[in-house]
């Protein structure tokens, strides 16, 4: 995701999220994408993204939102716990 958000002539749109430190960045991806009020699930941008697509069902090309700190949503949002912390 740093590679992306680089500064760089032809990513002036993105000019927010590049001076905003990658962990403040929300980053979700749609758990249902065919259905109007699809839950999202919020990633962790730290956690490898293959654990965390471990319990999702994936069809087609996913698509990841990403959010500035100061921006607001209006969809149900799905937090995860983190399957490294998990104690058995």
């Amino acid at each position: 995701m740093e590679e992306h958000l680089k500064p760089g002539p032809c990513n002036h749109k993105l000019y927010p999220f590049c001076a905003e430190q990658l962990d403040c960045l929300n980053f979700f991806i749609c758990k249902y994408p065919k259905g109007p009020r699809s839950p999202f699930h919020e990633l962790d941008i730290r956690a490898p993204i293959r654990e965390q697509y471990a319990n999702l069902v994936i069809q087609g090309c996913p698509q990841i939102h990403v959010f500035l700190p100061s921006h607001s949503y209006d969809f149900d949002v799905i937090k995860v716990a983190d399957p490294r912390h998990h104690q058995l």
